[in-house]
């Protein structure tokens, strides 16, 4: 079985002329990213292992240094690459919390068994996350709070929400 790969971040551009890139993170815990001895970095199906020098927040980005990278043209070479990560690195969560790549692609339904759609995307915003419901062309920002998600099954691929009125934009839901 091929192993799996999570995206943790983008690469967006160089940061400072001595090597080090600027990472839009894929979720919102800053300890998780600044613990990180090694990387992987991935355009397309090719993947680089990346060691982890130096890495830092700065403001709503991380700044990454990797080995070997020391000018502002090495780390040019990096733009546009996902920082990613074997599957295995993430910890078993206690039970009732879930991973963002666990939720995307799970098929969301109301309590009363309508199809919604599909969890296209998990967006942090630090303290709240906003599940992206997509079905065709309707998109839907849904809150991930107990009160709206009822339940998630991994097993079966599915989540179901409770629907308070206006959340899908509409009077009656």
């Amino acid at each position: 079985m091929a192993q799996t790969f999570i995206e943790i971040g983008r690469i967006v551009r160089p940061q400072g002329n001595r090597g080090a890139v600027r990472v839009s993170p894929r979720f919102g815990e800053p300890d998780f990213y600044l613990a990180l001895p090694e990387v992987v970095l991935q355009k397309g199906e090719q993947r680089i292992p990346a060691v982890v020098e130096r890495c830092w927040q700065h403001k709503h980005f991380l700044i990454f240094h990797f080995q070997g990278c020391d000018s502002l043209e090495a780390a040019r070479q990096w733009v546009g690459y996902s920082v990613v990560l074997p599957r295995e690195a993430f910890a078993p969560l206690p039970e009732g919390e879930y991973y963002w790549f666990e939720m995307e692609g799970l098929a969301v339904y109301s309590e009363e068994g309508s199809y919604l759609g599909t969890v296209a995307e998990v967006v942090s915003f630090g303290s709240s996350d906003l599940l992206v419901v997509r079905q065709g062309e309707e998109e839907w920002f849904l809150p991930m709070t107990r009160e709206i998600v009822q339940q998630i099954d991994l097993t079966a691929q599915r989540m179901v929400i409770r629907l308070l009125p206006g959340l899908l934009g509409t009077d009656g839901n």
